[in-house]
């Protein structure tokens, strides 16, 4: 019967293509869309942490004011991606798409023009927000733009973003050199924008559609192996935007920060590749909990060796390595834990975890010595291991 029913699928999707070229076409607009838009919001991840040092000498900020410019984005995100998975199946997610890529190319350009801490800060929160609104509904968009191909789909979307992850440190160091920190801001704008517009030309039947029934939320109380993965991922994705938080900052190295950015990046795709058809049975299990190993080997590593530029690739490295056996595997076991009517909840409250990790990593250890940071990051890696195992085994109970 499946055999039958995927052929039957797969009929059809070749009849939809070859007969429905408008409506075929109008989907990869949506999808090119869908697609740029994640970009701008990837390039956010990886090249503010270029502009840090220059955005501090520009405007003469403290490192204290420095971190509430990197973490008030991520709190805007974690609270815009919450709301998106409490009310995003039950709006119109066309429009709840735009207006976050809207928010965000808003938020960036006011970023760009602004000349103090209160603006920049302020724009950063809109900037988040923006964002926060429209991240989670990616992959939901892309899937229903081709149901019958949603796992080639992602896989492209994934490939496309970790590209863009690689190569956009040394376009993003070109660019800041050449044109000064505010151009990094212009370009989230502009990338943004044009996903908006490549996204509106599609037809609204491309979008799914709303919920007509209100998901039960507090059967989640229920599922204790999704909580135990949910702190996992604030432990790991905290200590990774540390890391990318105290490489500008703190580390005195002979290299450039750009090319140890695309390291990092460069290892997490290749990695990423290496893992897509690793994440079943055991080998899931394996995987989330030899990330942290990576990522503590990485981190200690590169406060270990400062000033040896061969030590801080090899920490990029595995750094990015780590990153790979923690964001998308954690995320498949989340996804396997949950309730299908609850799976766009835990798919908000999966970014949720990670940005608010981040923020409050920054925020208790953006001013200490080189051994609380370490103690800190074996410490979050610890407890990582420990709920890797434990929401595997909620997950092997049933």
């Amino acid at each position: 019967m499946r055999k039958h029913s995927g052929l039957n699928e797969r009929k059809k999707f070749v009849k939809t293509v070859r007969f429905n070229p408008r409506k075929t076409a109008t989907a990869f607009g949506m999808v090119f869309g869908t697609i740029i838009a994640s970009i701008a919001f990837v390039m956010e991840l990886t090249l503010l942490p270029l502009i840090l040092g220059p955005i501090q000498q520009d405007l003469g900020l403290s490192l204290s004011q420095l971190s509430w410019v990197f973490n008030t984005y991520a709190f805007a995100v974690a609270a815009a991606v919450l709301v998106t998975g409490m009310i995003g199946d039950l709006v119109n997610k066309r429009w709840l798409f735009a207006f976050g890529v809207i928010l965000f190319a808003s938020g960036s350009a006011l970023a760009a023009m602004s000349s103090d801490f209160q603006s920049l800060v302020l724009s950063r929160a809109l900037q988040g927000a923006g964002g926060g609104l429209f991240s989670p509904l990616v992959p939901i968009l892309l899937t229903h733009a081709f149901p019958v191909r949603s796992g080639r789909i992602l896989m492209i979307w994934g490939g496309l973003a970790g590209i863009a992850a690689t190569v956009l440190p040394i376009m993003g160091h070109s660019i800041q050199s050449a044109f000064g920190w505010r151009a990094i801001f212009y370009a989230f704008a502009g990338t943004s924008l044009i996903a908006l517009i490549l996204a509106s030309i599609s037809a609204a039947n491309t979008y799914p559609q709303a919920a007509r029934g209100i998901p039960r939320y507090r059967s989640l109380r229920a599922h204790p192996g999704i909580w135990l993965i949910l702190v996992y991922i604030f432990l790991t994705y905290g200590s990774f935007t540390y890391y990318l938080f105290y490489l500008p900052t703190r580390l005195h190295s002979g290299a450039s920060v750009a090319l140890l950015l695309t390291s990092v990046w460069f290892s997490f795709s290749i990695f990423s590749f290496v893992l897509r058809d690793k994440l079943e049975g055991h080998n899931l299990k394996r995987t989330l909990m030899f990330a942290p190993l990576l990522l503590t080997a990485g981190f200690l590593t590169a406060i270990a060796f400062q000033d040896a530029t061969g030590a801080q690739y090899l920490s990029a490295i595995l750094v990015g390595a780590g990153l790979a056996c923690s964001n998308s595997p954690s995320t498949h076991l989340l996804l396997k834990l949950t309730p299908t009517e609850l799976r766009a909840l835990t798919s908000s409250l999966d970014i949720t975890f990670a940005r608010c990790g981040g923020a409050i990593a920054v925020a208790l250890f953006s001013d200490v010595g080189p051994v609380l940071a370490a103690s800190a990051v074996i410490t979050f890696f610890v407890l990582a291991i420990v709920c890797a195992g434990f929401a595997e085994r909620y997950k092997a109970n049933g």
